[in-house]
Parts: C-alpha cells; sequence; structure tokens
C-alpha cells in the first residue's frame, strides 16, 4: 500500500481521493464514453444527413452531460503535489485542474451535437 494512503488528514466530506473506488469507476466510465464518442463522431458526420441515426443524438447529449459531471468532480478530486504528498484543499486542487487539464475538458464537454440540432441553415447550396 503507498505511503499516501495511510495519511491522517482532516479533510472535507465532499473531497473525492483520487485513488478511491468511486474515482477509479467514474474514470473508466469517462474512457468508455470518450471511446463512443471517438467512434460515433466520424459515424454521425458520414450518416446524420440520412435521419435514421437521429436517436443516437440523445445518446450523445447524455455523454457530454457525464463530461460536464466530470469537470465537476474533478474540482473536488484530490491529487499528489510534487513531494508525493495527496493534497485535500479546495483552492489548490482547483489551480492544478484549471492549469491542467480543465481546457481540453471544457472543449470536450460542449455540446455540439446540440447546437447542430438547433442550428439554422440560412444558404442552401444546390
Amino acid at each position: 500500500m503507498p505511503e499516501y494512503k495511510v495519511q491522517e488528514v482532516k479533510k472535507s466530506s465532499f473531497v473525492i481521493v483520487h485513488y478511491g473506488i468511486f474515482k477509479i469507476g467514474w474514470d473508466w466510465l469517462i474512457l468508455l464514453c470518450t471511446v463512443y464518442i471517438a467512434i460515433m463522431v466520424p459515424f454521425n458526420a458520414a450518416f446524420r444527413k440520412s435521419g435514421r441515426f437521429r436517436d443516437f443524438m440523445y445518446i450523445d447529449a447524455g455523454v457530454e452531460v457525464l463530461f460536464l459531471i466530470d469537470i465537476v468532480l474533478n474540482f473536488l478530486t484530490t491529487y499528489l503535489n510534487k513531494s508525493g504528498q495527496v493534497v485535500y484543499e479546495f483552492k489548490l486542487i482547483a489551480m492544478n485542474y484549471i492549469s491542467g487539464w480543465f481546457v481540453l475538458d471544457l472543449l470536450a464537454a460542449i455540446p455540439f451535437d446540440l447546437l447542430y440540432a438547433f442550428s439554422v441553415e440560412t444558404v442552401r447550396m444546390q
């Protein structure tokens, strides 16, 4: 067992430990959602015009909601600092996440399918 798992630290009940079973399961779910998006985005781009695959829009919207929840959870998840200690402070967790993966996660969570569904065509090519 790594040393940081046995440290006694007072932490908020809202902080999620990065090595906990919930966080590990959540990360696997997000990985599966990422693989789904990597497959379905090109598929939708190729076949969306036929209209038969419109049901996937609801699944895609659900996946994007999961990505938004992931952003919130990452603001509450501990991390290891450079000296190997687990950081439980909200401010430090937020600063670490914003300076790291936040921008990429935010771009991944933009609901492009919903933007596409509500877009209005202004020019029609013949």
